[in-house]
């Protein structure tokens, strides 16, 4: 009985016979970015990663079931968890993604329900084949199905919720707009929600939720149940935007204290709180960041490159840059960039890594989306760095001066 269970929870709409051996169900796992298995299929499930294989009930610590975002009628199943969920599958869970097929995606009302129950399904269905512990996870509007979904079954232990939301319309100006209606309504699910552990992520300057503050309502609904454990990032956490639980910032400062919370019986019922080491700094620098010594026997100029710059840019905007030049060799530099919240605290800050590689006198680096980047040689009194928007219509220079990674 308990292998027949098991094959739901592993095979469930793969079309593949509930009582297939365990070594056919792992064979038969669609793969992280695989499209839905059959054109009407509306749900299928997926390993999040190519190299995390679930491992089954008997040997995984617990199970967590990844529910991803919508937009529109666009595939969004193709997507990866945030490296904090990798987390945990870094220390034996089996993390596994409910694709959904967009072609019936619609309003909540109807398609946001048959997700939930869905949801549902899945998680009683592994509680009952053995996995010990169940999570249910998702990012913006899977967050809001987990969320929901907590409130409909006792299975669900723990719920990770990045962004939830029961899907936004926020930039219509019609008078019949829901938007205004959705921290309610993700309140009120917060307030019926079962799991004794809850992780909301609710950052500022997120687009989908904008001329509001959602912490305070969403602490206040969190605290409606005495006996709940809860972390809340809000909008004080120095990280903006929608997707802020995908900056690498999000895992460097706070996945080690989600993963204690997760794990751990010694959170205390009420709020925890993760506070970000070092987040004072004005850019976002990861805590583990190191500037290597040169490779030996470069040239003194690119030797000279190395270090932490910082400066604005020609023209300046108001917004201050760090580059951080973490190792060089010849032919070729790491780097990392970063920017400010700007002169008036408003702009959106971020890092980001890259690699120049040379070109004549200067390392030249161009992103995926056609940004590029130029540092020049010089003789180590400044960085002269040259940024180039995709069009080439556009170019920023600067004469970066040398500065420290301390705040």
């Amino acid at each position: 009985m308990r292998l027949r269970r098991l094959c739901w929870v592993v095979v469930a709409m793969t079309g593949l016979a509930l009582d297939a051996p365990a070594s056919a169900q792992e064979r038969h796992f669609l793969g992280p970015q695989a499209g839905p298995p059959g054109p009407f299929t509306a749900y299928w499930l997926a390993q999040a990663w190519d190299d995390r294989k679930p491992r089954g009930p008997a040997e995984a610590r617990g199970i967590v079931l990844w529910s991803h975002g919508v937009s529109g009628t666009k595939p969004q199943y193709g997507g990866s968890p945030p490296r904090t969920i990798r987390r945990l599958a870094d220390a034996g869970w089996d993390v596994v993604k409910i694709q959904r097929n967009p072609s019936y995606e619609n309003t909540w009302t109807n398609a946001g329900l048959r997700h939930v129950a869905d949801l549902v399904k899945r998680a009683d269905d592994a509680k009952a084949a053995g996995y010990k512990r169940v999570i249910a996870a998702g990012q913006s509007y899977g967050g809001a199905i987990s969320i929901e979904a907590s409130g409909r079954t006792d299975a669900i232990e723990t719920v990770i919720a990045f962004a939830p939301g029961h899907g936004s319309d926020a930039a219509t100006t019609s008078h019949m707009r829901l938007f205004d209606n959705l921290t309610e309504q993700l309140a009120g699910a917060l307030r019926a929600a079962k799991a004794g552990r809850i992780v909301v992520a609710a950052a500022g300057r997120d687009a989908l939720h904008p001329h509001e503050l959602r912490g305070p309502k969403l602490r206040a609904a969190l605290e409606s149940e005495p006996r709940r454990r809860f972390v809340l990032f809000d909008e004080t956490m120095p990280l903006d935007g929608h997707a802020a639980a995908y900056a690498p910032e999000f895992d460097a400062w706070y996945g080690g204290c989600l993963a204690w919370f997760i794990e751990s019986s010694g959170a205390a019922p009420g709020e925890t709180a993760c506070r970000a080491p070092g987040a004072e700094h004005p850019f976002f620098v990861p805590p583990d960041l190191r500037v290597e010594p040169p490779v030996a026997g470069v040239p003194r100029a690119v030797a000279a490159l190395s270090g932490a710059w910082t400066g604005a840019l020609d023209p300046d905007d108001g917004q201050r840059w760090l580059v951080v030049v973490t190792r060089v060799a010849a032919d070729e530099i790491r780097y990392l960039f970063a920017t400010d919240a700007g002169s008036d605290g408003k702009r959106t800050r971020g890092s980001f890594t890259r690699v120049g590689r040379r070109v004549g006198d200067k390392f030249v680096s161009t992103d995926s989306a056609g940004w590029k980047h130029e540092i020049l040689l010089g003789d180590g009194s400044v960085l002269q760095f040259a940024r180039s928007n995709p069009a080439g219509d556009r170019r920023w220079t600067a004469r970066l001066a040398r500065t420290t990674l301390a705040p």
